[in-house]
């Protein structure tokens, strides 16, 4: 039974307190939000570029690398006696300008060695961030640099979202518009990131780390003439003040690229719509590849079109001229190679999914002729290979079979120089010749027959004509790789003339010295992007070399400004710096030296000697479980690293890998190249500006 309880009506002034009481509640709640001293903020920084290998990795594909691809194809073809053109399709995970700059590389690719999750993002390239309310209206957008964290006021108490986009460049990233939509680009990347959800600020820092990801698939088309070592002139030969690479190359589609849409990006969502074919001359995209010498390239970024009717969509593309000039040619010495010979390839199938990179590449190959080598050293020294001489035992005649070493069968290889399709160095290969007793080297460079390139190691002792034949040979272009050992005094101490005669005999005199490192030192090389430090067998640059079973020789007083240092004379497991360098290339002259005459010393054919203070050079032998890392490459005679090196300073024992076979393999490149176009038997230095490879 209810309770009957009496009935009153609120009076007018009642009313008005509880109102004003309200009221003033209300507004208290307000104020202790809007000034409270408890800062809320947001500090946006990069994790990095989501790369989903799972795209790829599905479909069989190839993995090098952090690179996994799939469909690879090469064609070969032959333009002409000295060159060859290789057309290869091959598609695999945009990796983008945001490359981890810490991120290991594998030495004997120049690509990463490991599959990432996500990728770095380049210091100082460029990205927006947009804050919105709950409601998804914009309430501040910053543009921030990558390696600088951005920090934004937030209310304590109120909810937001975010989201963020990049060009992948340095360049200024738009605002939003009014309906908070993009155009997506077609000749630059677009990387996008959103907020998983709408948050409640809190105070203090609110942190978010953003991962981009990829919006927009690419076609790349490019031209790689790194390895024809010539130059594609910019001149018009009717006109030489009209400038423009369009002079003397030139490329177009050979139908119609119906797999090229654009699109428009919400902001909000993320999501692509509305697609649209576009189209392009190649010719007007044409640009240097940003972070690779000597290629050529068209980009074009593409999205879905609708109902992805894109799918296994091929393409062709023809060259349709291409001029060239070599180095040591007389101004205006121009080379046609297309139209001479037609080149045009089918690349496909096109990708449409974002992340995923289409590379249509022509790679140009300037095919070197045989070319002789002297190798001085004597009969005594076959067993270690110092010079990379044939074995012999009498100085004339070269039986071969197991009796030769492993720097010999190294640049005897034809997978290493030969004019396989596969050759690492495309080379007719080389000839053979031995200087074995001392004071006859004048005899073979004075000769009508000159030998092209010349290597000088442990046991030979120059006389004072073999030091005036060395130096005239050296200035009408041989070239000449010498690697001085402190095991014999007298050897070294004859050299020093020769140095001196070189260098134009400077005050102080140039010294040749022991300095006081041993049989497993480990030296530093420099960081030196040439064809030596960073050339077709590795990038071995700021990596070690280890000294064989004797004493180093340093070099003192030789003119700065004329020479290339790529190491010093401390060792890295030493602490005494004694004056001086251990390796240096001569800056106008084909001469490179090395202060260790054991610098090739293996004893073995092929392989890796088993002792971690004598025997530095190093090559795989696929018999002996030698192997290379990177099972392309895993052959019978090419150049690996080898664990080396005494404890100190530090560095433990037999823990440093050193690369002197390595080192040798990019110099024999490098040899051959200065033979080809400027050598003694091929017209010398010339009158133009030096070239250095």
């Amino acid at each position: 039974m209810k309770k009957n309880m009496p009935t009153t009506q609120p009076t007018y002034p009642t009313c008005l307190l509880l109102l004003l009481l309200l009221f003033t509640a209300c507004k208290k709640e307000i104020n202790t939000t809007t000034n409270d001293t408890s800062a809320a903020q947001i500090t946006f920084t990069i994790k990095g570029v989501k790369s989903d290998d799972s795209k790829i990795a599905s479909t069989n594909p190839t993995i090098v690398g952090n690179k996994v691809s799939e469909n690879p194809s090469i064609e070969h073809k032959i333009l002409d006696a000295n060159n060859d053109i290789e057309m290869s399709s091959i598609t695999e995970l945009m990796e983008s300008s945001f490359d981890d700059p810490n991120a290991v590389e594998n030495w004997n690719t120049k690509i990463h060695n490991k599959l990432a999750a996500n990728i770095g993002m380049t210091t100082g390239h460029k990205y927006r961030v947009v804050l919105l309310n709950e409601s998804g209206q914009v309430i501040n957008t910053v543009q921030a640099v990558a390696g600088s964290p951005i920090t934004i006021d937030l209310v304590k108490g109120q909810k937001y979202n975010w989201y963020a986009y990049s060009y992948d460049d340095t360049e200024d990233i738009p605002v939003p518009t009014a309906a908070q939509t993009l155009e997506t680009p077609t000749n630059k990347s677009l990387m996008y990131a959103k907020g998983s959800e709408i948050f409640t600020a809190v105070a203090g820092n609110n942190p978010i780390a953003i991962l981009f990801e990829h919006k927009l698939a690419l076609v790349s088309i490019e031209l790689d003439y790194d390895r024809l070592f010539a130059k594609i002139p910019t001149n018009n030969p009717s006109n030489p003040t009209e400038q423009s690479i369009s002079n003397n190359f030139s490329w177009k589609f050979t139908s119609n690229p119906d797999f090229l849409y654009k699109g428009t990006l919400s902001l909000t969502t993320g999501t692509i719509t509305n697609p649209q074919p576009y189209s392009v001359n190649l010719n007007d995209i044409i640009q240097d590849h940003p972070t690779i010498k000597k290629i050529k390239i068209a980009r074009c970024y593409i999205v879905q079109p609708a109902n992805n009717n894109s799918t296994n969509k091929t393409f062709g593309v023809e060259i349709e001229k291409l001029n060239i000039v070599y180095p040591n040619t007389p101004t205006g010495t121009v080379v046609e190679l297309v139209p001479a010979t037609t080149v045009s390839r089918i690349f496909g199938p096109v990708p449409t999914e974002p992340g995923k990179k289409l590379i249509a590449k022509f790679k140009l190959w300037y095919k070197f002729k045989e070319r002789k080598i002297l190798h001085v050293t004597r009969i005594g020294a076959d067993n270690y290979g110092y010079a990379a001489q044939p074995w012999s035992s009498n100085g004339t005649s070269f039986p071969g079979g197991t009796n030769n070493r492993a720097s010999y069968n190294m640049i005897s290889e034809q997978k290493n120089y030969g004019l396989l399709s596969t050759s690492i160095v495309r080379s007719g290969g080389f000839s053979h010749q031995r200087c074995y007793l001392n004071g006859t080297l004048n005899t073979f460079l004075d000769a009508a027959s000159k030998p092209d390139i010349v290597i000088i190691s442990v046991y030979y002792r120059m006389n004072n004509d073999d030091i005036t034949s060395l130096k005239t040979y050296i200035d009408n272009g041989g070239v000449v790789l010498l690697m001085t050992d402190g095991i014999d005094a007298n050897d070294r101490i004859a050299q020093q003339p020769f140095f001196n005669l070189l260098f134009g005999n400077p005050t102080p005199a140039i010294t040749l010295q022991n300095n006081g490192y041993s049989s497993g030192a480990l030296y530093q090389m420099g960081n030196i992007d040439d064809e030596i430090l960073n050339g077709p067998f590795g990038d071995i640059r700021q990596k070690y070399w280890g000294e064989d079973a004797s004493a180093t020789t340093s070099l003192t007083n030789v003119p700065e400004s004329m020479i290339t240092t790529y190491s010093d004379s401390k060792a890295a497991n030493g602490t005494v710096a004694p004056n001086g360098i251990t390796m240096f290339k001569h800056n106008t002259r084909h001469f490179f030296w090395i202060g260790d005459g054991g610098f090739l010393s293996n004893q073995l054919t092929a392989g890796i000697y088993n002792n971690y203070l004598i025997e530095p050079f190093a090559t795989v032998n696929t018999a002996s479980g030698s192997n290379n890392t990177n099972p392309a490459l895993n052959y019978t005679n090419y150049p690996i690293p080898k664990l080396y090196g005494y404890a100190g300073n530090g560095i433990v024992a037999n823990t440093t890998l050193v690369w002197n076979s390595v080192v040798f393999a990019n110099i024999m490149s490098w040899a051959v190249i200065n033979a080809e176009f400027f050598g003694i038997n091929t017209g010398g230095l010339g009158s133009g500006d030096y070239t250095d490879f």
